[in-house]
């Protein structure tokens, strides 16, 4: 079961498995959750809910952010790399266990086959991408790494783009999020570090530890809320992107590491 602090979302395809994520939240053991009861309203937003990410969903381009059914003005040229990562590694927390058989066997099912589209839509994207800046003139390494964060924490710290140069394997290694993640955002900082997390590597990883300091660090307290400032030193509020990952890292690694 994933945590209520992952209802954070973003435009369509995130704001409709936002949508499941409290369907199924109903079912927790949590006592505010289990409280709740059956909610019909809540039954029948989840069934339109699934039925818009099967629109949504591109063989192409991935998840979408509009439905192109609405208009000949909406014709999609790139798969949207963040869309498409966050998208499918939310489904990927929020989906039931393949133990939870009767669960995976729902419409939760589609939701798991359409997010490996979605994390291949992006793959397929970022490689394209670097593939161009290599190709422009000058010739440059790729230098989007807060897009490189989103990508990782779908595909994961290990993934390699298969069949691309060892030149474009190394503009889009994890190595270059690593070694630059003191100087990457609050939210790319959180991504990397769960990314390195579901690798194996472990709370007590350096980076992760220096993630969780500096996220700390940007924790800011305004009356009765608080909130992650989108940098050091920053009062700005981080996005809506970044608040759930800055609140998910914690609670992983909360009673699990002594940051010194």
């Amino acid at each position: 079961m994933l945590s209520c602090a992952w209802l954070g979302s973003h435009i369509a395809g995130c704001r409709d498995i936002a949508a499941l994520l409290i369907i199924d939240l109903q079912h927790c053991n949590h006592t505010p959750c289990a409280q709740m009861g059956p909610c019909p309203s809540l039954a029948l937003s989840g069934a339109q809910a699934f039925a818009n990410l099967t629109k949504l969903s591109d063989a192409t381009y991935g998840l979408l952010p509009i439905d192109p059914s609405q208009g000949p003005w909406f014709k999609p040229t790139r798969a949207d790399i963040t869309l498409n990562s966050w998208a499918a590694w939310l489904a990927k927390q929020a989906a039931p266990p393949p133990s939870a058989g009767a669960l995976l066997s729902s419409p939760w099912s589609g939701v798991v086959t359409q997010a490996g589209s979605w994390k291949a839509a992006a793959g397929r994207q970022l490689v394209t991408d670097a593939q161009e800046a290599r190709a422009a003139q000058p010739p440059g390494q790729y230098s989007d790494l807060e897009t490189l964060s989103w990508a990782r924490l779908a595909l994961g710290g290990n993934w390699g783009p298969e069949g691309a140069s060892s030149q474009i394997a190394g503009d889009l290694a994890m190595s270059r999020l690593t070694g630059a993640v003191g100087n990457l955002s609050t939210g790319a900082q959180a991504r990397v570090a769960l990314t390195l997390l579901e690798q194996g590597q472990g709370a007590k990883s350096p980076v992760v530890q220096q993630v969780v300091r500096t996220l700390t660090s940007a924790v800011r307290v305004g009356g009765r809320t608080a909130y992650v400032a989108s940098g050091l030193g920053s009062r700005s509020a981080a996005g809506e992107g970044t608040c759930p990952g800055c609140c998910g890292l914690r609670l992983r690694v909360h009673n699990r590491i002594r940051v010194k």
